[in-house]
């Protein structure tokens, strides 16, 4: 959006523009977002574009705001200095995997059994389902155009981020957070506090704490009247739609099974998007067949055992039996067959593709999801047999089972995967 030369060749044609961009930004930065602007301006009402949409950021202007939120509001001021109609949405705290906020909350609710509480814990908001926000851009546009519009945009009910919090581990099956209140500290300290303990970015976290005190509050509720049929979800129902990926497994990015394969943000995303995720990845690269390959892994367990430290799997099988687990006892239905959905020791086979591909998902009793894959691909005269090994943590419990096992992982999926591609053929 800098290129002013580009961005006028992008608006040519067409009717409705969104403007989308919510950078976590304030000084330089926030320089070019208000060039941007500008460009985008002047873009839009060279090419006759009917409406531009901008998703903006909620929060009152009488008690004064923070810098970022400023800027947000800025933008919209400088796009309405234009010849074309612009609709502001202005959203509170957007509940759903990516939004910067809600990835904070849940790190700090997953993490922190007992977590020390800011200030900014007891700032007020409405939060908002990221698909209610998404319906409201993608209907608005239906409604009348009326020249410049402000569209105040939040949830049912007004909670504050330590209600936020305690919700968000409830709905996630943690234990019960405690909360201790602590003395006021200043903005800094407590970004770096936050970038401590979660995966996002000091970078981030000194702009999202400074706006973590605006009160993100509707103060003109005009959205019933503009679309009538609007029904925005309660906290605890964005929360259980943000984990349902998580929880049944739903994928609707890279992953060609949205039903079975875990949860993935999208390719694009930053890497501290959609939870945490240990994997354990592993190649090799052999002459065998794909068919000999996929034989070979699909015998996995039962009789045929795991390839490599068969005492360290029945050790592991004992020990999720005296916990309440299935631990080795299933066995599997056929020594050389797998189907979608049948049982195999403590797995279930959640995928499966013909010479290609198997998932298998952990039912033992693990504090989070644990998934193992293989996948073939060939490269004509070899094939290259990935395996991965995947754990999603539930709360602090499994972050420190993950560790606890990894030196485990080094002696166990190293060896199987080769004696895997040894077994189907010569490995190179």
């Amino acid at each position: 959006m800098l290129d002013p030369d580009a961005l006028a060749l992008a608006h040519e044609g067409c009717d409705v523009v969104y403007n989308l961009a919510r950078p976590i930004s304030i000084g330089q930065a926030a320089d070019r977002d208000r060039t941007a602007a500008t460009n985008m301006r002047d873009a839009a009402s060279q090419a006759g574009v009917g409406r531009v949409v901008y998703l903006s950021g909620l929060g009152s202007t009488s008690g004064g705001i923070s810098r970022y939120l400023a800027v947000r509001h800025e933008i919209g001021r400088v796009l309405r200095t234009g010849d074309t109609p612009v609709t502001e949405i202005r959203t509170s705290a957007v509940i759903g995997s990516g939004s910067v906020t809600f990835e904070m909350i849940r790190y700090l609710a997953e993490v922190l059994p007992v977590m020390v509480t800011p200030s900014w814990t007891q700032t007020p908001t409405q939060p908002i389902a990221v698909r209610n926000v998404l319906e409201v851009l993608t209907d608005i546009i239906e409604f009348p155009d009326e020249g410049h519009r402000i569209i105040e945009l939040g949830g049912p009910e007004v909670l504050t981020y330590e209600q936020m919090m305690r919700i968000y581990a409830q709905e996630a099956g943690l234990t019960n957070r405690r909360m201790v209140r602590f003395p006021p500290v200043g903005a800094a300290v407590s970004a770096w506090w936050v970038a401590s303990v979660t995966p996002l970015p000091i970078s981030i976290t000194k702009t999202l704490i400074d706006s973590l005190g605006d009160h993100t509050i509707v103060e003109q509720d005009t959205i019933g009247d503009i679309l009538p049929d609007f029904k925005p979800f309660t906290y605890e129902e964005a929360v259980r739609r943000a984990l349902y990926r998580t929880s049944h497994l739903e994928v609707e990015t890279r992953w060609s099974d949205a039903v079975t394969y875990p949860a993935a943000p999208l390719p694009t995303d930053p890497q501290w998007t959609g939870g945490k995720v240990y994997t354990d990845e592993r190649q090799v690269t052999t002459l065998a067949t794909a068919g000999d390959l996929f034989r070979a892994f699909t015998r996995i367990g039962g009789d045929v055992g795991y390839y490599s430290a068969g005492w360290a799997w029945h050790v592991r099988g004992w020990l999720d039996q005296l916990v309440g687990g299935f631990g080795l006892r299933r066995n599997r239905r056929h020594p050389a067959e797998l189907r979608t959905g049948e049982a195999l020791d403590f797995w279930r086979v959640a995928a499966i593709e013909k010479d290609r591909h198997l998932l298998l998902r952990a039912e033992m009793r693990v504090p989070g999801e644990a998934w193992l894959e293989w996948t073939i691909t060939d490269d004509e005269e070899s094939r290259t047999l990935t395996q991965i090994a995947r754990f999603y943590p539930r709360g602090l419990a499994g972050r420190l089972y993950w560790y606890t096992m990894k030196p485990a992982h080094g002696l166990i999926f190293g060896p199987m995967m080769r004696r895997i591609a040894k077994g189907a053929g010569r490995a190179e």
